[in-house]
């Protein structure tokens, strides 16, 4: 029989601890030491969801070694608070929350270990009581990995299909961002039916959203891509022939500096626009997937400074969480629906994009505002 996963809430310790980092709800701590598992889930916001009955939170569930329990519980609180605005400008029916798990994921993730972390959710979610919160995918946290964690507690989504799930999230947030790509064209260069068409590009990043991100881009009618990844090999992952030829390799440390190509669009690590590769950027716009791409708020003060359009990456990249939300309709998942949801990435990136031009304001600091109105109005906030 399975050891009890044991569930402790730390949020008096960690208002205490991180003061300037967390204004949200509750922070819990999960542990079962038999299979070595600790972890950290952080709710900074609820959302009443008419889909559930319950006010509900939904973040991934990121897998990796910190170098302390301090650092796993400042990541958690970063990224649930950014999850509470990707939620608001996505138009989803929950908050934002994270859960980190702590240790090696090569030693530590067996079949035991995902078993053990799902049983831990599910007690985490009888203590809760208040609402709902659910996980999902994240680094080093599979589509796989998520089934196994089903088979444990029904507060994962991003099942796979034969589960009833949503599937893999990833060509979703690819989809979003290719959207996002082509309402940021429209708004920089003028309307235009087919504003993908003939552009050139520089993709950072050949996972798996950079990847069909190029595909999509070629359908689309896209001129040369430039690609990069720190795996020259990542080439081989293009489709031979015409594909191709269209595309080119372009080693990671000079993608900042292309002359002549018009559309950044980071697919990899985040926190690498700061000062130093702003200045260096020969782009019109950066629209890309990559998580928390601005180093500080100087970058994107930068940017708007040199008049490269910046796409709020929280906005741009929240396909996939559209996707995973969409397993808890009433009338179950629905591909269509979702790629209809979908669409109101570009229409969002537009307001921001009008209201940044009208104000003389930062686009991420417009989708800020944007976000924090939906807060105000819609979530529930301690």
């Amino acid at each position: 029989m399975r050891p009890k996963p044991h569930v402790t809430e730390v949020t008096a310790g960690v208002k205490l601890s991180h003061p300037h980092l967390w204004d949200g709800h509750r922070v819990f701590k999960l542990e079962e030491g038999s299979v070595g598992l600790v972890a950290f889930v952080a709710i900074h916001s609820l959302r009443q969801c008419s889909w559930l009955g319950w006010p509900a939170a939904l973040g991934g569930c990121r897998f990796k070694e910190y170098t302390s329990s301090e650092a796993a519980i400042a990541d958690v609180l970063r990224l649930s608070r950014a999850m509470t605005y990707k939620a608001a400008l996505a138009g989803v029916l929950f908050g934002g929350s994270k859960t980190v798990v702590l240790g090696n994921p090569k030693r530590l993730k067996t079949g035991d270990f995902l078993l053990a972390l799902g049983a831990a959710i599910q007690e985490f979610n009888r203590v809760f009581r208040v609402g709902v919160v659910k996980t999902g995918e994240d680094m080093n946290i599979t589509e796989s990995d998520v089934a196994v964690m089903s088979h444990a507690t029904a507060f994962v989504n991003g099942k796979p299909r034969f589960l009833s799930g949503s599937g893999n999230p990833a060509p979703f947030t690819a989809l979003g961002v290719v959207e996002g790509i082509r309402v940021s064209l429209e708004h920089t260069l003028g309307p235009d039916d087919e504003p993908i068409a003939g552009r050139t590009f520089a993709v950072q990043g050949l996972g798996s959203v950079g990847l069909p991100v190029v595909h999509m881009l070629r359908e689309r009618g896209a001129g040369h891509i430039w690609v990069s990844d720190l795996d020259e090999s990542c080439m081989g992952k293009i489709i031979v022939g015409e594909e191709r030829d269209a595309v080119s390799y372009l080693a990671p440390g000079s993608v900042g500096s292309l002359n002549g190509t018009e559309v950044f669009v980071p697919c990899a690590v985040g926190g690498f626009l700061n000062e130093r590769v702003v200045a260096e950027l020969r782009y019109k716009i950066v629209a890309g997937s990559a998580n928390n791409q601005l180093a500080d708020e100087k970058a994107g003060d930068l940017l708007h400074a040199y008049k490269i359009l910046y796409a709020p990456d929280y906005c741009i990249n929240a396909g996939g969480l559209i996707n995973i939300t969409h397993e808890d309709h009433p009338e179950g998942y629905n591909e269509a629906r979702v790629r209809e949801h979908i669409l109101l990435i570009p229409q969002t990136l537009k307001k921001i994009f009008e209201r940044s031009r009208a104000e003389d304001v930062p686009t991420y600091r417009v989708a800020d505002q944007m976000a924090e109105e939906i807060i105000k109005a819609s979530f529930i906030k301690p």
